[in-house]
């Protein structure tokens, strides 16, 4: 089986590396955005609405998703199930 780099999450605390738990560290509950003007990757937490690139030599404005998440956290960031809505 291929290893799908959106099925991670480097939270120890509830899924470690290679296993997507549902945590808002989990890929898979945030935004893959592109930067435009430097070319880099970075992930934006779920419910975010930044634009501003992460990488420290960019930090622009205008990032776009390009890979929305896949569903919203659904646990906290010690893999203890959400009660009512998300961690923040």
């Amino acid at each position: 089986m291929a290893f799908d780099p959106s099925d991670y999450c480097p939270n120890p605390k509830c899924g470690g590396s290679a296993d997507a738990c549902g945590c808002p560290a989990d890929h898979n509950t945030q935004d893959l955005m592109g930067c435009p003007h430097c070319n880099g990757l970075w992930y934006r937490s779920h419910g975010s609405m930044s634009t501003t690139c992460l990488h420290p030599q960019c930090g622009r404005d205008g990032s776009v998703v390009t890979r929305a998440a896949k569903y919203a956290p659904a646990f906290d960031a010690d893999g203890k199930p959400l009660e009512g809505g998300e961690p923040w």
